[in-house]
């Protein structure tokens, strides 16, 4: 993934037959069970046809959902929607 100059939009190449996708702030299980915090998508349905050239934005109005026990560190955004990317 990486950041597009100038935005704070973020762009991936999905791999070929991917169905799903999920968007995180890059911090590991490792890091997670040292407490370090970490947000992510919901497991998001992808196909290449429909979603290439979309932007995925998050809900930021929906709390997100925590984690348990040695997860209590890891958050899942539920709620967003693919929009047409425009320049």
């Amino acid at each position: 993934m990486e950041q597009i100059k100038g935005t704070d939009i973020y762009r991936v190449i999905a791999p070929e037959g991917a169905t799903s996708i999920i968007f995180s702030n890059g911090v590991t299980d490792e890091e997670v069970k040292n407490g370090v915090y970490a947000y992510q998508t919901a497991d998001l349905a992808y196909k290449s046809n429909e979603n290439t050239g979309k932007v995925y934005t998050i809900d930021l109005s929906a709390k997100p959902k925590k984690g348990r026990g040695s997860e209590k560190t890891k958050s899942a955004y539920l709620k967003g929607e693919w929009y047409e990317y425009k320049e």
